[in-house]
This record gives structure tokens, sequence and C-alpha cells, in this order.
């Protein structure tokens, strides 16, 4: 457990809870054009913004006088007078830790106040009761803050990735872990770790993280097809998680009729490969000694490539999104090859093609869930 007392938490200076106001409306307005724009300057935040230059100014002032922003070079952007400043996020005025759950391990991450992943780190689980894993999270927490020497009240809060889907926004989800599907996590984790938590679907987690850690820098709008034992997916449109009615927007596995479409994840590459005379134990061992040269590689793509190009291209007409990107736990030298094989359908009219959207690999680095849900904090209380 983190030695900082909850309630003096809450009374910190960053959030009041969940909800709570870390930045004024309009500062997390100009927050956010900072966090997302690379060498930013005021002059085009006012453009952006619409603010009037007083204001702004006034803004930035607040912002660089709390430390959450800093200023970098002076930097022209075409008007008259002298160049103005570059901001950016200051990287340590806050940090997030975010976790991920595995049937074998669990996974934690750090991001820092710009977006970097400062730590990604995984644990071995010989059991996954709620115990034992509050228990490996809390020395894991501990030994990431001592090596890392970043202060616990610099800690904003702590994401929770899980598979499963949601029921009702009451941050209960019902997961395909026996020992967690009763649990309210946010509130049985808050209290054990004495820190705000935000719990979300492992796929949308990852998802979330792709948005600020990988691809989403480049592609603000995208589906991202979450590959590992299981399959899932998430939404990002404006750079912001796409939660639906009940919080399950992104179920791309839902697109796939049972019995007529294979569920392109790892377990079944698993079971091929083990008919094809490798030794693959486990998932975990699977993506750990990945081989591309292995036999039953080019029957596990054969098999799941109508599956994907089915959700890639559905997920195009329906959300006109800029990119598919295929992450989780799936190997890089796999994505890339599989990537080849995926087709998104387009009907064209007087020799005029339809926009469709980029095939993109993931690229946060780290364990994607745990990355994923470690941004949860900052999009909940500054962008």
């Amino acid at each position: 457990m983190l030695s900082t007392d909850y309630r003096k938490f809450l009374r910190s200076g960053f959030s009041l809870g969940k909800g709570g106001k870390l930045f004024q409306t309009n500062e997390r307005l100009i927050l956010n054009q900072i966090f997302w724009g690379d060498d930013i300057t005021q002059r085009q935040i006012i453009d952006v913004t619409k603010f009037p230059q007083q204001t702004a100014s006034r803004l930035i002032k607040s912002l660089l006088s709390k430390g959450a922003v800093v200023q970098l070079t002076r930097q022209s952007d075409g008007s008259r007078g002298q160049p103005g400043y570059c901001l950016e996020p200051n990287p340590d005025y806050a940090y997030c830790f975010g976790v991920s759950i595995y049937v074998d391990s669990i996974a934690i991450a750090v991001v820092n106040f710009k977006g970097d992943v400062v730590v990604s780190r995984s644990y071995s689980l010989d059991s996954v009761s709620v115990e034992n894993v509050i228990r490996i999270l809390q020395d894991g927490v501990k030994e990431i803050l001592e090596d890392t020497k970043i202060c616990e009240d610099n800690v904003l809060g702590l994401g929770f990735g899980i598979s499963g889907y949601f029921q009702a926004l009451d941050g209960k989800i019902n997961t395909t872990i026996d020992e967690w599907a009763t649990v309210d996590i946010e509130k049985v984790l808050a209290e054990e770790l004495s820190i705000p938590v935000w719990v979300e679907n492992d796929a949308k987690a990852a998802a979330a993280g792709e948005s600020i850690a990988g691809v989403g820098r480049k592609y603000r709008d995208f589906v991202y097809l979450y590959i590992a034992t299981g399959f899932g997916g998430g939404v990002i449109m404006n750079g912001e998680i796409l939660r639906g009615a009940h919080g399950n927007a992104g179920e791309v596995a839902e697109m796939l009729p049972p019995k007529i479409y294979l569920h392109p994840n790892l377990e079944l590459l698993r079971q091929i490969l083990i008919r094809n005379g490798n030794k693959v134990d486990t998932v975990s061992d699977l993506i750990n000694n990945f081989d591309i040269e292995w036999s039953g590689i080019d029957e596990w793509i054969s098999k799941v490539k109508d599956s994907l190009s089915l959700v890639a291209s559905s997920s195009a007409a329906l959300l006109d999104i800029k990119a598919v990107v295929l992450g989780g736990h799936i190997p890089e030298p796999l994505s890339m090859k599989l990537l080849q094989h995926i087709e998104i359908y387009a009907q064209n009219r007087r020799s005029l093609p339809r926009s469709i959207p980029d095939l993109v690999v993931a690229q946060a680095d780290g364990d994607p869930v745990a990355i994923g849900a470690a941004t949860l904090p900052f999009r909940a209380c500054c962008l």
C-alpha cells in the first residue's frame, strides 16, 4: 500500500477524486492543444481555440505557474513580431500507473504527463485471486516508485485493464476471470492502493494507449484490433475513446457470426502450431519464443484473413476512420505478414476510389493494456 493517506491525496491539489477539477475547463482546452500539438505556440493555440489573446495568455501563464506546461525555444509562426515560445507538457508534473491482468501474470506501466512510457514490467502470478493480485500489485508499485524516484504526491491515479464487458456505466465489468467477476474493482483497488482508480476493458484500454503512445500521434481516428488469447477491439475518434451507451463500443468480435468466421486469436494459432509439430505450451510461450518460420503460420493466416477483412471493412464503412491498427499481443513479424492478407472492401464509382483507412501495426512499446490503462487518469482529469 502506498504510504500517502487517501484523504491527504484527495486534498493535495491533484484530483478531487473521479470527476474532480484538476484544471479549469478552459485550461483543459489549452492543455489539450499543447498535449497533441508538436512545437505549438500561443499564436497557434489562439488560432485553434479562438480565445482572445489576453485570455489565452492568462490561461497559459496559469498552466506554467502550476508546472503543468514548460516553455521551449522560440519559433516563428509566420506572424509579425517576436517569435513565440513553443510549449509542451511538463513530463514530471504527474505520473499515472496502469495495470493489466492475465491468467498467469500482471503487467504494470507508468506514463508521464507528456504521454511517454516510463516503465513497463511484467510479474508472474501463481494465483489470480483478488488478494494475491493486490499483494503483487502493491509490491510492484513500491518497487517502481523506488527505482524511478517518482514522488508519490505526483501520482495522479491508476488505470486497470481487464477482459470482459460492462453491463452498466457503473465501473463494474463482467470479466472472463472468475475471481474478479463480482468485484467492484475501482472501489477495492482505490481503498487498497490509496489512489483513484479507473477500470476499462482490456482491448479498449490498449486502443487508448495506442492513441497517446503509438500511432495516435499520426492518426486521430482509428479502430484498434486487439489480438491476444482472445479477440477484441477499441475505437478512437478525434483522439477520444468511443465508449457507447453501455461502455462496450468497439466489440469487434461480435461482428463475426459464430461457426461461420473464426476469431483471429493467438490461442487458435497455438493449437494450429501444435498440430504442425511445434512445442508451444501456452500463449505466453508462443509470444516469448515466436518464430515466423514455424510450420502452421500460413495456415492460421489463411483461416483468419477473411474474419479480419470483414471487421476492417465494416469498421471503415461505418466509422470512416483513418486507420485500422493491428495490435494486442500479436508478435510484430506476424502482424507485418498478416497485414498483407487483409483486404478492405470498397465499391468505387466512375473510377473514383473511395477513401479507405491505412492498415498499420501498433507502435506502443510495452504491454499495450497496461500502457493504455495508465492513460485513463490523464484522460479523465486533464485532457
